[in-house]
């Protein structure tokens, strides 16, 4: 197995495929052919055309805008719907446009509120994080005074644009707050979509066992005939998970034998998503030719449908046919591959920072304005209580003197309470909360700012990047409690071991880097040396169970790879899974000779 696909195992086939859910949610209007409908049995028709004939809703849309339409409540549902066939066609500022229309009336609430599901679901693919996030919060803030069916499609949306933005655990949170899902709330669009996002969110966390795989099989069979889209989506994340637990042969023929059905529904990301799976499986099972066939046909609908999209599975397609072009000899075709994929992985690894970014802001944003509606309303509450007491100064002059203590007194907690929890935001923005290191955000940006004032001054700095090994049975076996353990376990060597100007950080799931200015080459591998063989030495016995430990480390330095972070972590990550590949728990550094014939040939 190559070391990128073990690097999409455990990296990017376990974080967000967050293009690939395809739902622009929202239980749409039907189709306006005769004004006796209602606004419900359109929408239902509408919604029933959105994944099963999508060709057929756009051409009925034409006929609902040029309807006649007697009152404002209909006028808002036909915005609704042309915003959402302008979504389907690719136009996203018209789409966007509509919905604000649909928002600005004085529409019913249960329609607003669909609408600012959508337009929640349109901002993501349009990359406005905070945006998408903002209205999430202000629906969910509503949803408890809903009735069931709504309710439950406020909570389903919820769930898609967190996993867009790599918030899995918040996710599966919002998922458990949904009531009995059965025929009296809900139709079967409402199941088919749940078990899509259930199948995304369980993938995301590793937690497709016999228990789900049963129940995403059964939604399978029960949504394929009517709502295909979300039926193959469900399965696209339960056959992720058979291949990488490598059950590689089982998933191709089950890929195969649902490929045909994938291309005629025309979803870019779905079909990109397939083609990719296949590749994968038979690039695993030995059949390099189809292997690499499937490989490029996943770039080309990509590229062709989604350009400035870049997915994990797109990814993994380039990756995979540089290395089946490297084992053919075509070495200049799989150096035009490899280049454009680092192009796309960092475009990826921005895209990912800004998601992250944009959650902290708006947490951050909204329990502020929490914060002030609160001290507002203590002040508000006060300065009525001056107002009642200045009428009655002449009888109590003691009692105002005190309540004007208290309004003092209160004002001065609320000042130290809203600067405390503005520090307690900070660092929770700068640090992992598992571990104590420093968040992937954080150590990128004061990793540049590093790297900057050592160019600057000509240091040399080293650069570490290590992964736990196997540490997904370790989850699987001992339970995610112990693998927490593991992680903190290694965030406390990494501490220890660690001069104090150094800069550590936890990049993601079980992978880890160190940042050292002022450090050569040979003392950054020395280090790596120090802390690979204390992780080794960690005693497990404390969790109850024994079992043992290790690390792969990359190791690299700007006299190497230069300056640039993104240089310094794909350096480095190439010589971790080399590591990898030549059997864990040791360490690689990266091949002076190999990045000067790089250097020259690039």
């Amino acid at each position: 197995m190559t070391p990128g696909k073990k690097k999409l195992k455990s990296r990017s086939i376990t974080r967000s495929i967050s293009k690939f859910s395809i739902i622009l949610v929202g239980i749409l209007g039907g189709l306006l052919k005769a004004t006796e409908i209602t606004y419900i049995e359109e929408l239902k028709i509408a919604n029933h055309l959105r994944t099963t004939n999508p060709q057929q809703f756009l051409e009925q849309i034409d006929y609902v805008a040029g309807l006649q339409l007697p009152d404002e409540e209909n006028e808002a549902l036909r915005n609704y719907l042309l915003g959402y066939a302008a979504a389907l066609k690719g136009n996203s500022e018209q789409a966007i446009g509509y919905y604000h229309k649909v928002i600005a009336s004085r529409a019913h609430n249960p329609l607003v509120i669909r609408t600012k599901l959508a337009l929640a679901n349109l901002q993501v693919l349009n990359k406005d994080y905070a945006a998408a996030l903002e209205l999430i919060k202000n629906v969910l803030a509503s949803a408890n005074d809903q009735e069931d069916s709504l309710r439950n499609h406020i909570y389903q949306v919820a769930a898609i644009v967190y996993n867009e933005v790599g918030q899995y655990e918040l996710a599966e949170q919002t998922l458990s707050h949904l009531t009995q899902i059965d025929d009296t709330v809900a139709g079967l669009k409402d199941k088919c979509l749940l078990a899509a996002v259930k199948a995304q969110t369980w993938y995301e966390l590793s937690k497709i066992d016999a228990q789900e795989a049963d129940f995403l099989e059964y939604s399978y069979q029960n949504c394929s005939e009517k709502e295909p889209v979300y039926a193959l989506s469900a399965k696209f994340y339960w056959l992720a998970d058979m291949i990488r637990s490598g059950e590689y042969k089982e998933a191709s023929e089950e890929i195969n034998s649902q490929l045909k059905v994938v291309e005629e529904l025309g979803y870019s990301y779905l079909t990109t998503g397939y083609y990719t799976l296949n590749a994968l499986s038979l690039s695993a099972l030995g059949d390099r030719s189809a292997a690499q066939l499937y490989a490029n046909k996943a770039i080309e609908t990509a590229e062709k449908n989604n350009r400035d999209t870049v997915t994990t599975w797109l990814l993994e397609a380039y990756y995979l046919n540089s290395q089946l072009l490297k084992e053919r000899g075509q070495l200049d075709q799989a150096l035009e591959f490899l280049e454009e994929y680092l192009v796309k992985i960092n475009r990826y690894k921005n895209d990912q920072s800004s998601k992250q970014l944009a959650y902290q802001l708006v947490e951050h944003e909204t329990e502020s304005k929490q914060q002030k509606i609160e001290q507002l309303n203590q002040q508000n509450l006060l300065l009525k209580l001056e107002q009642d007491l200045a009428k009655k100064e002449a009888v109590n002059n003691r009692l105002v003197l005190a309540l004007a203590l208290v309004l003092l007194g209160t004002l001065a907690f609320w000042t130290y309470r809203i600067k405390r929890n503005q520090i307690r935001l900070r660092k929770q923005s700068q640090t992992d909360q598992l571990t104590g290191l420093s968040s992937r955000h954080h150590f990128y940006e004061t990793a540049k700012a590093i790297l900057q004032r050592s160019e600057q001054e000509k240091q040399d700095v080293g650069f570490i990047l290590f992964d736990m090994d196997y540490f997904k049975s370790i989850n699987d076996k001992y339970g995610h409690l112990v693998g927490d353990w593991v992680l903190q376990k290694t965030a406390e060597v990494v501490k220890t071991s660690c001069r104090q100007n150094d800069l550590a950080g936890r990049l993601g799931g079980e992978e880890f880097a160190i940042f050292l200015p002022a450090c050569n080459l040979k003392k950054a591998q020395q280090l790596a040396e120090i802390c690979r063989k204390a992780i080794s030495q960690v005693d497990t016995t404390e969790t109850g169970y024994r079992f043992d430990i290790s690390a792969s480390f990359g190791v690299t330095s700007t006299q190497l790879s230069g300056y640039d972070l993104m240089e310094l972590i794909a350096d480095a990550d190439k010589a971790m899974y080399s590591a990898k590949s030549k059997g864990r728990n040791q360490i690689v550094v990266v091949d002076s000779f190999v990045k000067e014939f790089e250097q020259l040939i690039s």
